[in-house]
């Protein structure tokens, strides 16, 4: 049932996914002696990074709450994105955006191509997108525009079409587009750490399929630029590097030179993170998506956050203290009575 379940062209996604992971799991010897060709993509090694925090609540099926770094409350995507900022996670910058951010890029770069002159796709003027932007023919029905773009973003484009869409359309109503969350300078300033084909390559899926792949985005998204010599002045008005800008201009002279040439010149890189809780796990949406992105080459990892546990005073009787001290160190006497810090976790499975 699931073989012919993936033979379905309306099988898609997260949905596939699920269905090919379940034919591995069924499909072994002497059911199935040869293996898919999907299997080695679906079973590819997603990385892992584990981030110790203290919950404040650990109720089943209650939103975690963590003390952050600062000593806030806050949630497991705050907690995550504080690790990544420091120095052991990376000095990175970050949003946390799911779904948010790639659906500005998609609206500002594709623009031209939702609005475009295709019968009978637009009925009033008050739609923010074609009526089918989430059915089969959207892609067919725009095809030469839509692959002439993607061409564009393609060789490295992108943060010129985005000040231009930026320029012309700012206000104007768009299905997914935030104009208030993200300046232009930050939208291009990502965009370059993303580079061109990872950015095309998230364009093609939506564009194709955004019924599919609108939901399921990684959580967070990470970026760093090369400009690490904040202390150098800058090589146009010698001003400090300090207030902003790149690893030549300050923030002034990096806005100019942004006008002039609709670019930032940044060089850079981007990481995206799935930030899981201690009771949570990875959906077969989530995954789909973060083996797409593999695909076009980004860097993607599910950040798990762990409890740490707490530390307790546990008063334990001698004899079975002794037995244990007695294997570790070779001596039999300790007294009557001993107090020990100990993990709670440890001593609830040894002296239970």
């Amino acid at each position: 049932m699931a073989e012919k379940g993936i033979d379905d062209a309306w099988v898609r996604a997260g949905d596939r996914m699920a269905l090919q992971r379940r034919i591995l799991r069924l499909g072994k010897p002497p059911r199935r002696w040869k293996k898919p060709a999907f299997a080695k993509a679906v079973g590819r090694k997603i990385e892992e990074v584990n981030v110790r925090g203290r919950p404040l609540n650990s109720a089943t099926g209650a939103k975690s709450i963590f003390y952050g770094y600062d000593g806030q409350q806050c949630s497991v995507e705050q907690l995550a994105l504080q690790y990544y900022s420091g120095e052991e996670g990376g000095c990175w910058q970050g949003v946390h955006s799911e779904g948010g951010i790639w659906m500005t890029y998609f609206g500002l770069l594709m623009w031209d191509v939702l609005f475009a002159d295709v019968p009978d796709v637009f009925q009033t003027s008050f739609q923010t997108a074609p009526l089918d932007l989430r059915t089969d023919s959207f892609y067919p029905s725009r095809e030469s525009l839509i692959e002439a773009q993607l061409n564009n973003i393609h060789m490295g484009e992108a943060e010129k079409i985005l000040a231009a869409s930026w320029e012309a359309h700012f206000g104007t109503s768009c299905q997914g587009v935030n104009w208030d969350r993200h300046s232009i300078i930050e939208l291009q300033t990502i965009a370059s750490c993303i580079g061109g084909p990872a950015l095309a390559a998230i364009c093609r899926l939506l564009a194709e399929d955004y019924g599919s792949w609108a939901a399921g985005m990684p959580d967070l998204l990470l970026w760093r630029t090369s400009s690490d010599e904040k202390d150098l002045p800058c090589r146009k008005c010698g001003h400090s590097l300090s207030h902003g800008g790149n690893s030549e201009l300050c923030s002034c002279c990096f806005q100019d030179a942004v006008n002039k040439t609709g670019t930032t010149g940044l060089q850079g890189e981007a990481k995206l993170v799935e930030v899981k809780g201690p009771r949570d796990r990875l959906s077969e949406q989530q995954r789909a998506w973060i083996l797409v992105l593999m695909d076009a080459g980004m860097c993607v990892e599910v950040c798990k956050i762990n409890e740490q546990p707490n530390e307790v005073y546990i008063l334990v009787r001698s004899s079975a203290l002794d037995k244990l001290l007695g294997v570790l160190f070779h001596e039999r006497s300790y007294g009557m009575l001993k107090l020990v810090i100990v993990r709670s976790l440890l001593f609830r499975s040894l002296f239970k």
